[in-house]
């Protein structure tokens, strides 16, 4: 008996021990963490990576700091609030990478934000599924879970596609998406609530994260010399993420392979940015006939970096190959490249549409995307 009593008293002292540090580690997390930029993005085990449902950060994009919101979806949105799965009004769904997400932007200065301030909102609901580094792989991942594991009801769907999904696809190419089940999605929503909260985990993700780039910098070799302005310096972490189940060497190290908007203009890399087209062509073509499963209505819109606007060809092979897939697959198709090439008259006055140093546009750059988009949806 007195064995026993012993026993109830070590097992609740060792109860009462692991609480106290439980509650010193939250009050630690919430006194010490510093915000990355970055809170607000999470891994995901079906569609690689996302955003976290219900946030509000503040984001960094190449120094620039801005307010960063998420719907119950996990969609950027202009405040956090609920979306149910389906709506009485007419539901298009957007998808596409950082560009499309509008970093460095709140999100009424995003085309998204624009576009939704010039419908009539009774009848039409605009929603952004866009995160940084998706390419067609990710989109139609994301847009498979959306539909089939959450419900979502949608009746169309633009897809924002650029240069930077060739190398995306390459990347992506071997990222097999699992179902975890109810006791793996239980683990992974406490370890993402964790790493944002307690002060342990935080702070060993934090170095996990730092190891994980430092890793990729010794596989890129000369990286910080070659970055060229593509990768902005507090985007770096966000990028080395995305290359962890990536282990080409011969490829990441060299600096063409960071350069993807020269790809189709040099001859040793041609023939790398047409194997990612048709790596992304798979993977819409898939997308394209989810689409047609489920009566959705779909577009491709495809737009520049300043690379390709300083070649100023409305048509270059990236441009012409996903004309030709959108003419073979009867889906609608937009080029935004003509519009970055040659802007309206009331743009070109001492107007840019980069943030500085950025392939990523400013409140400009979403405008005349805005403008496009627009009267491609009126018609």
């Amino acid at each position: 008996m007195v064995m026993r009593n012993k026993s109830v008293r070590i097992f609740l002292l060792t109860i009462m021990i692991l609480i106290f540090f439980a509650g010193l580690d939250l009050i630690l997390g919430a006194i010490l963490i510093r915000s990355s930029g970055s809170e607000f993005r999470t891994p995901h085990p079906y569609f690689h990576h996302g955003l976290i449902p219900n946030q509000q950060a503040i984001a960094s994009w190449n120094n620039i700091n801005y307010p960063v919101y998420t719907n119950s979806l996990g969609f950027r949105d202009a405040e956090i609030r609920n979306v149910p799965l389906e709506s009485d009004k007419k539901r298009i769904l957007f998808m596409g990478d950082s560009h499309t997400e509008g970093v460095g932007l709140r999100f009424e200065d995003t085309f998204t934000g624009q576009v939704i301030a010039g419908v009539d909102t009774a009848r039409y609901e605009i929603l952004n599924a866009a995160a940084v580094s998706y390419s067609p792989r990710i989109y139609y991942l994301k847009t498979k879970y959306l539909i089939e594991e959450k419900g979502l009801v949608f009746d169309e769907l633009y897809v924002f596609i650029d240069i930077s999904d060739i190398q995306n696809e390459i990347v992506y190419r071997n990222f097999d998406p699992g179902k975890p089940g109810a006791t793996g999605w239980l683990r992974y929503k406490i370890s993402t609530r964790l790493m944002n909260r307690s002060y342990t985990v935080s702070t060993l993700n934090k170095f996990r994260q730092a190891m994980e780039t430092r890793r990729f910098l010794r596989k890129t070799e000369l990286f910080d010399e070659f970055r060229s302005g593509e990768i902005p310096v507090d985007a770096l972490d966000l990028y080395a993420s995305f290359f962890s189940g990536f282990d080409d060497r011969t490829m990441l190290s060299n600096p063409l392979f960071h350069g993807v908007s020269e790809w189709i203009y040099d001859d040793d890399f041609v023939k790398l940015a047409e194997w990612g087209l048709e790596l992304g062509r798979d993977n819409m073509e898939k997308l394209h006939n989810l689409c047609l499963d489920h009566d959705i209505r779909m577009t491709i819109c495809v737009h520049p970096w300043q690379k390709q606007i300083m070649v100023g060809d409305r048509r270059d092979l990236y441009v012409d190959f996903w004309e030709t897939f959108a003419s073979e697959y009867e889906t609608g198709f937009v080029n935004l490249y003509p519009v970055f090439i040659d802007p309206p008259v009331s743009a070109v006055f001492g107007m840019e549409f980069f943030l500085p140093g950025d392939n990523h546009w400013n409140r400009n750059g979403h405008w005349l995307a805005a403008g496009e988009l627009s009267k491609y949806m009126e018609q």
